[in-house]
């Protein structure tokens, strides 16, 4: 476990700009090659093109975030296939009106076996508390933007 915790921070480290500071072993090109074409790959079998394109309209959306998220996922588990619910409850989420991008950051991790130093790091606060959160399933002290993530997953579930 331990073994595979260091390898998941040593390849994000690595497609960060200071892994040359690091002495990261990285061949950063054909490491961004592949993921360029495992993304398209995924925004051509998912409904993540639909999502991007939803969220460009919005100002406070960064792209970015999805993108380094997704990255996460590949390396996760080797392919999109697992993230199928969670795209479909991101969905759900914007029919629902949702917009917060933290939301939907932690949508798309919620069932990831990332770090959540690693989590706080990339994405910031508000999506390792959601994660947090929607892990206690303590529906007595769970906040609405929780509440409203694990409700859309429980949807997704249900339309299959």
């Amino acid at each position: 476990m331990l073994t595979v915790s260091i390898k998941k921070l040593l390849v994000v480290l690595g497609l960060s700009p200071m892994a040359g500071f690091l002495f990261v072993p990285t061949d950063s090109v054909r490491v961004e090659q592949v993921f360029t074409v495992n993304a398209d790959e995924a925004r051509s079998e998912n409904e993540l093109s639909t999502l991007e394109q939803r969220f460009l309209t919005q100002s406070s959306f960064d792209s970015e975030k999805i993108n380094e998220a997704i990255k996460i996922r590949l390396m996760e588990s080797g392919s999109m296939a697992p993230m199928k619910g969670n795209l479909d409850a991101m969905l759900i989420l914007w029919d629902a009106g949702v917009r917060d991008p933290n939301v939907f950051v932690a949508a798309l991790l919620k069932d990831t076996t990332i770090d959540q130093t690693v989590v706080v790091h990339l994405y910031g606060p508000e999506v390792s508390a959601l994660l947090n959160e929607m892990s206690t399933n303590d529906q007595t002290t769970i906040s609405e933007n929780a509440k409203m993530i694990l409700d859309a997953f429980q949807a997704a579930d249900e339309s299959k």
